[in-house]
């Protein structure tokens, strides 16, 4: 694991934050190397916290459901 934040490649990379994919569902990524675990808490329409997955090489992910951008 490294401690400095990967550059994306000219294929895409990583994208890191929020993405809203559609149909009601968004995609958090987070770069935290040193944390042993990431959550995402939501505020509306209702509060939530969702724990995100492991990816590698530091990165954390999870898909949300039932949400508008």
């Amino acid at each position: 694991m490294t401690d400095s934040l990967p550059r994306e490649s000219s294929g895409g990379g990583a994208r890191l934050g929020a993405q809203y994919l559609g149909e009601r569902r968004c995609r958090f990524a987070v770069w935290a190397p040193k944390a042993e675990s990431m959550s995402v808490a939501l505020k509306e329409p209702f509060e939530k916290e969702i724990a995100l997955a492991r990816a590698g090489d530091g990165y954390f992910e999870g898909v949300v459901e039932n949400v508008e951008p």
